[in-house]
C-alpha cells in the first residue's frame, strides 16, 4: 500500500467516530486498486450485474456495490469480536507474496483462545487445500504429526515436505478446543474449490474477497472487490483489523459498565 494512502486511512480510522461512511470512502478504494477485476475472457456470469463496465478489456466493479460489501463486513466483524469468534484463513493465492499479511494475521489473532480473546485464528491454507482438513480433523491432524515424525528422521523426502507445507498453517492447532478446527467463519483471500466444498459441507459461512472471476453464491459476505492486488488485499484486512477493534472497544464499555453497576450496588447495600 502506498504511503499517501497509508497516511490517509490512518488519519481517517483514527478519528472518535464509528461512522463507516467516514472510514471508508469511493477515492479510498479507488486508490488501493479495489475497483480492477480481470479481463473481460474470465468474467463469471453471476458478477456482471455488479460491474460499471471495462476498461481495456479489463472488469471495473461498481464502488458503490464494493463499498457496500464491505460496510456489510466491518461491522459483521465487529459483532464476530464481541462474541469471542475463530475464523480460518483461506488464501491459496501462489501469484503474491501474502507470507508477511499471514504472519501479521498470526500475531494479531493467535492460535489460542482464552476467556479475554475476542476474535481468535484456527489456521490457514496458503497452499492446495488438504480434502478432510474440516471434515476429517483427527484423521488429517494425525497425519500431520506422523509426517513431522518422519521428516525429523528423513528430512530429505521431498513428498513429505511439500506435505507439510500445505498442512503447515493448522499444525498448532491441536488439544482442548482445537480438538476440532472448524472455526465460526472462514476469511477468504482467494477461492480454492475444495475448500469451499468443505465449507459448505461443515456449514461454515464464508466472508472475503470476491474478484470479477468468482463465483459470489457461496459466500455470506461477498465483498466485490480485486483479489489479485497486494493493496486491495492489506486494505480489506485493514477493514477487517478496524472492525474487530470497534467489537473489541463496545465489549470493553460492555464490562466496565457492567463493573461500574455491580460497584454501585454493593456499595448500596453497605450502605
Amino acid at each position: 500500500m502506498s504511503s499517501g494512502l497509508k497516511r490517509s486511512l490512518d488519519k481517517t480510522f483514527n478519528r472518535n467516530t464509528l461512522s463507516f461512511a467516514e472510514l471508508v470512502r469511493a477515492q479510498h478504494l479507488l486508490k488501493a486498486r479495489v475497483h480492477l477485476g480481470h479481463q473481460r475472457s474470465k468474467l463469471h456470469p453471476k458478477v456482471s450485474g455488479l460491474l460499471t463496465g471495462f476498461r481495456n478489456n479489463v472488469a471495473i466493479f461498481d464502488v458503490n456495490r464494493t463499498w457496500r460489501s464491505m460496510r456489510s463486513v466491518f461491522y459483521a466483524f465487529s459483532e464476530m469480536a464481541s462474541f469471542r469468534s475463530s475464523f480460518f484463513l483461506l488464501a491459496p493465492n501462489e501469484n503474491l507474496p501474502l507470507r508477511s499479511l499471514i504472519d501479521a494475521l498470526r500475531r494479531q489473532y493467535p492460535f489460542r483462545h482464552d476467556r479475554f480473546g475476542s476474535l481468535y485464528m484456527t489456521g490457514y491454507s496458503d497452499k492446495a487445500w488438504v480434502d478432510g482438513l474440516f471434515s476429517n480433523w483427527k484423521v488429517t491432524h494425525e497425519y500431520s504429526r506422523r509426517v513431522r515424525t518422519i521428516l525429523g528422521e528423513k528430512p530429505a523426502l521431498l513428498k513429505f515436505r511439500k506435505l507439510q507445507r500445505h498442512l503447515r498453517g493448522v499444525e498448532n492447532a491441536a488439544g482442548g478446543v482445537f480438538a476440532r478446527v472448524v472455526p465460526d467463519i472462514m476469511l477468504v483471500l482467494a477461492t480454492d474449490k475444495g475448500a469451499l466444498h468443505e465449507a459448505k459441507n461443515a456449514d461454515v459461512p464464508l466472508i472475503g474477497l470476491v474478484d470479477s472471476n468468482t463465483d459470489p453464491t457461496p459466500f455470506l459476505y461477498p465483498v466485490f472487490a480485486n483479489d489479485d492486488s497486494l493493496e486491495s488485499i492489506q486494505f480489506f484486512l485493514d477493514l477487517v483489523k478496524r472492525g474487530v477493534e470497534e467489537g473489541r472497544k463496545r465489549e470493553q464499555e460492555a464490562f466496565s459498565l457492567l463493573l461500574v453497576r455491580k460497584i454501585k450496588a454493593a456499595l448500596n447495600t453497605k450502605g
